[in-house]
């Protein structure tokens, strides 16, 4: 995953902090695996100056809030994040992380 990060970063040449980049995957991505052992699916997403970090799963367990430990992470170094339900019954957690610089084209 951590490849994945850093290679769409670098490909969008979007000037994020990829190390805040990949602590934030990091953990909505463990929160996913600790409610599922079902796939999951990480989106990254590049608009506007702002980079979204999404993860979808399906609760095998009874979902819950990011736990207080990964909540203090993400609220550090990501500029807002949220979780809610998707139309299909699957969770949805996500983050955004400003850009430092845009880079041409977008």
């Amino acid at each position: 995953m951590c490849g994945r990060i850093l290679g769409t970063c670098r490909d969008w040449d979007c000037g994020i902090d990829e190390p805040a980049a990949i602590t934030v995957a990091d953990e909505l991505v463990a929160h996913a695996i600790s409610r599922s052992t079902q796939d999951l699916h990480l989106r990254l997403e590049l608009r506007r100056g702002l980079l979204t970090i999404a993860v979808t799963y399906a609760p095998t367990v009874p979902d819950a809030p990011l736990d207080q430990i990964r909540r203090r992470i993400v609220s550090e170094v990501a500029d807002v994040w949220g979780a809610s339900a998707t139309a299909r019954g699957d969770q949805l957690i996500w983050a955004v992380l400003r850009v430092a610089a845009p880079s041409s084209g977008w």
